[in-house]
C-alpha cells in the first residue's frame, strides 16, 4: 500500500527547473491546498489542483531562443519592463540585420506566445505580413501541450527583467505517470 502524507497545505519552491525543451525556469512556487500526496512511491494523483507562481528570467529566455534559432534569428536580447517585452535579435539574410519588437505575452491553448504590437527591421517599421511570418516560427515561446495538466492562467506579467505567471493547474493523470 502506498504511504501518503496529509496536510492543510503544502508550499514548495523549485529553483533552476529545466523543461524538456531546454528552457530554464528560474523558480516555481507550488501551493497544494488540502493535499494528500503519496510518498512511497512519490506521486500526485489525477485531479489534484495546484496553484503555481512561475518566474522566467529574460536571460534564460534569451539563451533558449538563441539555441533554438527560430526563423533564423540569433543573438537575442530581451528586456521586460512595465508589462511589455522588448525583443531584439539578428536576422541573417544576405547581411546580418537587426530586428526588434515590442509586445506582450499571451497564453493560448497550452502555449505562451509573444504578441507583437510594433516591430522594426533595420530601423524601419516592419510590415504586418513580415511580422506574422516571423512570429509563426518564433511562437510558441513555451509549449505546455502534451503535459498531463489543465492550465488556467490567472495573470501573465512581465517587468524587472522577469516573466511571471500565476496559474492554477489540475492534473489530468497521475504525476509521474506509471506504465501499466
Amino acid at each position: 500500500m502506498a504511504e501518503s502524507i496529509r496536510a492543510t497545505q503544502i508550499d514548495m519552491t523549485v529553483s533552476g527547473l529545466v523543461l524538456p525543451n531546454g528552457l530554464r525556469i528560474h523558480s516555481v512556487t507550488l501551493l497544494l491546498p488540502s493535499p494528500i500526496v503519496h510518498t512511497s512511491p512519490w506521486t500526485i494523483p489525477e485531479g489534484t489542483q495546484v496553484d503555481a507562481n512561475v518566474v522566467v528570467k529574460c536571460s534564460d529566455l534569451e539563451d533558449h531562443l538563441s539555441e533554438r534559432r527560430p526563423a533564423g534569428l540569433s543573438d537575442f536580447r530581451i528586456s521586460a519592463e512595465a508589462g511589455r517585452l522588448q525583443v531584439v535579435a539578428r536576422m541573417r539574410t544576405i547581411v546580418a540585420v537587426e530586428v526588434g519588437a515590442v509586445g506582450t505575452l499571451e497564453f493560448r491553448q497550452g502555449h505562451v506566445d509573444f504578441v507583437v504590437e510594433r516591430a522594426e527591421v533595420a530601423g524601419l517599421e516592419a510590415p504586418r505580413k513580415v511580422i506574422d511570418e516571423i512570429m509563426l516560427k518564433v511562437n510558441p515561446l513555451i509549449d505546455l501541450t502534451g503535459w498531463p495538466v489543465d492550465i488556467h492562467v490567472r495573470e501573465l506579467t512581465s517587468g524587472d527583467g522577469e516573466l511571471r505567471w500565476d496559474v492554477r493547474l489540475r492534473s489530468t493523470a497521475p504525476v509521474p505517470r506509471r506504465e501499466p
